[in-house]
């Protein structure tokens, strides 16, 4: 088992030299190669990064602006690797994130695209990779949405809209049959998401991991009004491409997203109006608060769970250290039901 990491990169050397600083400590069993593809910097980042910084088997492919889409695409398609992990150049990872990113496809034959979490750095820490695993950070903020839905990402009918591509894996022979991202995503937003839901629609089911975290550098994400219309193109081409119930869910964002509407509402109420609508098209019972907490070890327990009569008002708890049963749980179709989550 071997992975590529394919890491887009445009403009963000200091952010970029220490992403780079973080894989080269990796404690794994498994052989890796880092592929950075530079789409149009103004500085090469091969010329900027001393070779002192680079993981071992390091290579820079450039291209002229193309968008991170094409990047990525770049990088996946220039690997032989079985698996291909997607990790923006802005995010500091763990000395034990390819093994953990690894460990399951070797454990399963099974298709599956598997998504990382990430914590947000504040904007006065300075970056030490022995200090950086410790520091108070801003939690991912999909974790919210989680814990008001559920943590089973097979029990979640907008699981594909949250399939970002900063912390990412999937096989290499996925990509290859289905597609990779589509280069028509010009500028931010939804690439990432249209992948996933084309990797769900084709069995490529959507799986999160919380144990291959990363820390995501500070910088400014504020959506402005330039921005926005990037993200409103996108979303337009996602459902002109998809025209089908559940993706046109994505424009209850566009009031919460735009910058100009000051009293819209947050990204958590759309996700769950998003999943509401989705579930009553489906025809899937709402999800409602749940009444009754079961602490779960064996997968014999999660069956228990989805067979009682009060599945759905049922918290399955999980410990974070049992990470084959949270892997499990969402790949096993009896337990679509279950509302998994962790503590």
């Amino acid at each position: 088992m071997s992975c590529t990491i394919v890491i887009p990169h445009k403009d963000r050397l200091d952010h970029l030299r220490w992403s780079l600083r973080a894989l080269k400590t990796q404690a794994t069993q498994y052989h890796f190669e880092v592929i950075v593809v530079d789409d149009g910097s103004d500085i090469r980042p091969e010329k900027a990064i001393s070779r002192s910084d680079l993981p071992t088997h390091t290579c820079f492919i450039n291209q002229d602006s193309r968008g991170a889409a094409s990047a990525r695409n770049a990088g996946w398609r220039a690997s032989q690797e079985d698996v291909i992990i997607f990790l923006d150049c802005d995010q500091i990872v763990s000395p034990r994130f390819v093994e953990n990113h690894l460990t399951p496809f070797e454990r399963t034959s099974t298709s599956f695209l598997q998504l990382g979490t990430r914590r947000h750095l504040g904007p006065s820490y300075q970056v030490d990779l022995k200090t950086v695993r410790t520091q108070r950070c801003h939690p991912d903020e999909r974790i919210f949405f989680f814990r008001k839905t559920s943590f089973n990402l097979a029990n979640l009918e907008i699981a594909w809209h949250l399939g970002f591509s900063h912390n990412m894996a999937i096989r290499r022979s996925d990509l290859v049959a289905h597609g990779g991202f589509d280069e028509n995503f010009i500028g931010w937003g939804f690439e990432d998401c249209e992948l996933a839901y084309r990797m769900k629609a084709a069995g490529v089911l959507p799986v999160l991991n919380p144990s291959v975290e990363a820390c995501h550098q500070s910088h400014v994400q504020r959506m402005t009004p330039e921005k926005f219309q990037s993200w409103l193109r996108n979303l337009n081409h996602f459902m002109r491409k998809h025209p089908t119930a559940d993706v046109d869910t994505q424009k209850a964002l566009i009031p919460v997203c735009d910058p100009s509407n000051r009293t819209s509402g947050k990204w958590l109420n759309g996700l769950l109006q998003m999943e509401t609508i989705s579930r009553l098209s489906a025809g899937r019972a709402l999800q409602t608060t749940p009444t009754r907490e079961v602490k779960c070890s064996t997968l014999a327990d999660l069956h228990a769970v989805a067979t009682s009569g009060d599945c759905p008002a049922t918290r399955a708890i999980i410990s974070p250290q049992n990470t084959d049963l949270f892997f499990q749980s969402q790949l096993d179709p009896a337990l679509r039901e279950v509302r998994v989550f962790v503590a």
